[in-house]
């Protein structure tokens, strides 16, 4: 990665680290520009590391302790962004396989936190089940074990991945459920 790019993601991390902590719901200690890669990786199902660019917790309304695993992406390539989406879901799908099929109960968030919007004339269909199984069609393993596992799973899987449009200006933050002004994001959260 060349030195503006790197400084650029390294930016945006920053900024999402710090609008997320200021929710009260959140701490992100580990940003993958200045953490080690075990502080912000979790295997996947095919034994892989995934390495997401910030690692921290989610304090839920009914206080439960959550894992959270980001991707920011500062881009306006609407395209690529899709396509960046796409991987992150298929990654993000393994690893909660991997730990789910370790510890029946574990849960996690997954957000992929974007500086520009995708996909808005079908944004609702980025976390509907045929789109996660379209995401997972190269990888046969993944597909059998999307296949095997109860619907039930699968929709707690895709309840627990957010999809952020952070704007430059962050006037306003869009969720994958509303559009939330930056004093409201931690009642957002809450959940």
């Amino acid at each position: 990665m060349g030195e503006r790019p790197h400084e650029i993601g390294r930016k945006f991390a920053y900024k999402i680290k710090d609008v997320l902590e200021r929710t009260g719901k959140f701490s992100i200690p580990f940003v993958s520009y200045e953490a080690t890669s075990e502080q912000t990786s979790m295997e996947t199902f095919e034994g892989e590391k995934k390495q997401y660019d910030l690692k921290g917790s989610h304090i839920s309304s009914n206080e439960e302790n959550f894992d959270v695993f980001i991707e920011s992406k500062d881009d306006s390539n609407t395209s690529r962004l899709k396509n960046e989406y796409k991987k992150f879901l298929r990654e993000s799908f393994s690893v909660w396989i991997k730990k789910r099929t370790a510890f029946m109960n574990w849960k996690a968030r997954f957000l992929f936190i974007s500086s520009h919007p995708f996909n808005c004339s079908n944004f609702n269909d980025l976390k509907q089940e045929d789109f996660l199984e379209r995401c997972l069609r190269d990888n046969e393993v993944l597909l059998e074990k999307l296949e095997q596992t109860s619907r039930f799973v699968r929709s707690e899987f895709l309840d627990y991945v957010d999809i952020i449009f952070l704007t430059p200006s962050t006037d306003f933050i869009i969720t994958d459920e509303t559009i939330l002004i930056n004093s409201v994001i931690g009642k957002y959260y809450s959940r």
